[in-house]
């Protein structure tokens, strides 16, 4: 019992920095390299308090790893943030803002206006996190081998992605976000 809350500790610690990593990192590099800002102030709330707070706390039950028992035990003096896991951090985040930032530049060169851009640069860093947040599962075990071991943590990526496609295609809602309706060809380049 004591391995699970650790672990998912740890979880819940590598996506919610590396989130926050991709989107420091995004807003520095997005401007030097189009001279654009990819997301808005409310878009960056949105991302923090509803994007984050769901799939975060459904790390945080993640039912404990069938091998648990069978590894060795951590040294209780040992710092929790390790250079595995800072390095990871560093990583993953890297990674979702490289691919928020290209995404960005290439609709920025295509796309017809800064908004259409921003939307899908909005919505690429949104998937990135729900795709992180299966990442973050484990240490240990392939995504592949258990995706659907946290029902919580499905339900709260569902439940995010219904929102995030709500704030694209509701009038509404839009106009106070910002974005604008996504083509199924642009879908296709976010996924």
């Amino acid at each position: 019992y004591g391995r699970n809350i650790y672990a998912n500790i740890t979880n819940f610690v590598r996506f919610q920095f590396s989130t926050n990593v991709a989107a420091i990192a995004t807003m520095f590099l997005a401007p030097l390299l189009t001279k654009f800002i990819p997301l808005s102030a409310i878009q960056i709330l949105w991302i923090n308090l509803i994007m984050d707070g769901p799939p975060a706390l459904a790390l945080g039950v993640e039912p404990p790893e069938k091998d648990a028992m069978s590894r060795k035990p951590r040294d209780p003096k040992a710092p929790f943030l390790n250079i595995p896991l800072a390095t990871s951090i560093l990583f993953f985040g890297l990674i979702m803002c490289a691919g928020t930032v290209l995404v960005f530049a290439y609709s920025i060169l295509y796309e017809a206006s800064l908004a259409k851009a921003s939307t899908i640069a909005f919505t690429t860093f949104v998937m990135f996190q729900l795709f992180n947040a299966f990442n973050c599962k484990s240490t240990t075990q392939s995504i592949l081998s258990n995706a659907f071991s946290n029902k919580y943590l499905v339900a709260a990526t569902l439940a995010s992605l219904a929102l995030q496609i709500c704030i694209i295609y509701n009038p509404y809602l839009s106009s106070i976000f910002g974005t604008v309706p996504l083509s199924l060809d642009e879908w296709a380049m976010i996924i």
